[in-house]
This record gives C-alpha cells, structure tokens and sequence, in this order.
C-alpha cells in the first residue's frame, strides 16, 4: 500500500530526552552554571513555549532559541550568557546520537524490504544529518527534509508540499508519516492528506493507526 515511509527524527528514530540532558549538562558546565533538577525543568519549559513559538512563525527562530535560556536564567536567579548557552547546547546536540529502541534495526528490515525511507524533522539540517549519520542510520534514506534547509516547519503544508515535489509520480495515498509529535508530525500528514502512524505509548483518534512502540511498525505495515 504504501511506498514512502517519512519518519520524523527525535523521539522517532533518535533519543532527544538523552540527547538534551547530555547537551544541557555539556552547556550549563561549560559557562560554570549550576544545572539543577529545577534549573532543568524550567528551561524544559520555556522551550516548550520557544518551540510553540517558532511553529507559528520561523522567523524569529534564533530569538526564540536564545529567550528559553535567558528566562531560564533570570527565572533561577543564575548568571550566565544566554545565547553561549544556545550554541555550545547546539553545538554538543550535534554530537548526540542516542538511538531510541531497535530504530536502527527497525530502518534496516524496512529498507531491505524495499520501502523508499525519508526524513522529515524540523531543526537544523546539518545536525540532523550529523546525528544521524552517527547513528548508522543516514545510509538509508533517500531523501531528507529538515525545516532549516526548506525554511518552513511542520505542521505547515508547504513543507508537505516539498515532499511531494521532490516524488514526483507518488500518490498520496502511497505515503504515510510516522512521529511522536500530534502537533506536527500526525496534523501535518492530516492536512496534507496522507495516512499518519502516531509512535506513542498514549493513542489519539487524530491519526490514522497508533503503535507503541517502533518494532511494531513492520508488523503494521503488513497488516495494512
């Protein structure tokens, strides 16, 4: 049924939660700034709120990224550079490539099967293509499409519609996107009218089918 497998990154295939722990460590060490479980928590916060933020308008990226930490800061009473803290965080995410499961099998049986596997994520290109490459897992897709290289985000159409560009003869019925995320990755699919598979151990009847877990997609897609 489905030819297309677009898969989204973090959460997806890679583990952000271990990920930004390492990275928030590396940051907060880096400038001598405590990093305690409440400091943690509310930049968990005000990242949520950039992150929001930034859906809604790509524009102000950079400022949004570089406000979770300055709240951050002035909500802990800590002393420190907020956009230093941005990049060193970026700069060691980019070195993060914690594989989330059995992803890596997962991609492998369903490359060796013959489905055409592609990326869509939003965040920096070139750190998604680093991850994953470290992550042994860059080898099999065909095609990546990360907001920072297309200028636009999911859940917004336009991205979608740089997908379908780029596969031209594929209908839509012949794609399906799987993710974790049901503002971006299952609305997205949803309003660009291809099949979604949301990966979460909480079901939602805003997607097409639900899996728990990612080594149960091969037994999905031959179910379907």
């Amino acid at each position: 049924m489905y030819q297309v497998l677009l898969f989204d990154v973090d959460d997806t295939l890679l583990d952000f939660q271990a990920a930004e722990e390492a990275a928030l460590k590396s940051a907060f060490s880096e400038q001598q700034v405590p990093l305690t479980k409440r400091t943690a928590k509310t930049y968990h916060t005000y990242n949520q709120l950039a992150w929001q933020q930034i859906e809604k308008n790509r524009a102000t990226r950079e400022q949004w990224l570089i406000w979770r930490f300055a709240q951050t800061l002035y909500d802990c009473q800590l002393v420190g550079d907020a956009a230093v803290l941005d990049s060193t965080f970026r700069a060691s995410l980019t070195q993060q490539h914690q594989r989330l499961g059995a992803s890596l099998e997962v991609i492998q049986g369903l490359f060796k099967q013959g489905y055409s596997l592609q990326i869509v994520s939003n965040g920096d290109g070139k750190t998604q293509r680093e991850r994953l490459a470290k992550a042994q897992l860059l080898p099999y897709f065909d095609k990546l499409f990360v907001s920072g290289d297309l200028g636009v985000q999911k859940p917004d159409p336009r991205f979608f519609e740089q997908v379908f560009s780029e596969n031209p003869g594929i209908m839509k019925e012949q794609f399906v996107i799987i993710g974790d995320s049901l503002t971006s990755d299952i609305q997205g699919g949803h309003q660009s009218g291809i099949d979604t598979i949301y990966l979460h151990p909480t079901p939602s009847t805003n997607s097409t089918y639900w899996i728990q877990h990612l080594t149960e997609l091969p037994y999905l897609l031959k179910k379907i």
